[in-house]
């Protein structure tokens, strides 16, 4: 395994990038909510990048909700949070959120989000750095 360290400094590019792409895309975007642990850093910068409120509680998910965590790699946890979550708490299929972004993303990860910005190496084990 390889530590691949991110700093403050390209975690920071790192939302500017999801904030842009988020725009370009067009994509409606009317709140925030953070897997715990790993995605409540990115989504509170998200929140404020774009100006969005951020949910702590999913009950209040939304179709529109994007749901965010700092990486994609076995896709395990965003898989189970979608699948799982949201028939506990969503209970009309029309309230199902369909965005979500990450800040990693491995290719053999058995969940793609919508929007990542690097691209994990087998190898990597990635470090943030809050951690």
């Amino acid at each position: 395994m390889i530590n691949r360290k991110m700093s403050w400094k390209q975690f920071e590019i790192g939302v500017k990038q999801i904030a842009s792409e988020i725009q370009a895309k067009n994509l409606l975007v009317k709140n925030i909510y953070g897997v715990p642990r790993g995605g409540l850093i990115l989504a509170v910068c998200l929140s404020h990048q774009l100006d969005k409120p951020l949910l702590l509680d999913p009950e209040y998910m939304t179709k529109n909700t994007l749901i965010v965590d700092d990486i994609s790699d076995s896709g395990k946890t965003l898989s189970n949070f979608i699948n799982s979550e949201f028939n506990i708490y969503c209970k009309h299929e029309n309230k199902k959120p369909d965005m979500t972004c990450t800040l990693f993303y491995y290719p053999k990860s058995i969940y793609k989000p919508t929007i990542w910005v690097f691209e994990k190496q087998p190898d990597d084990w990635i470090v943030f750095p809050w951690e």
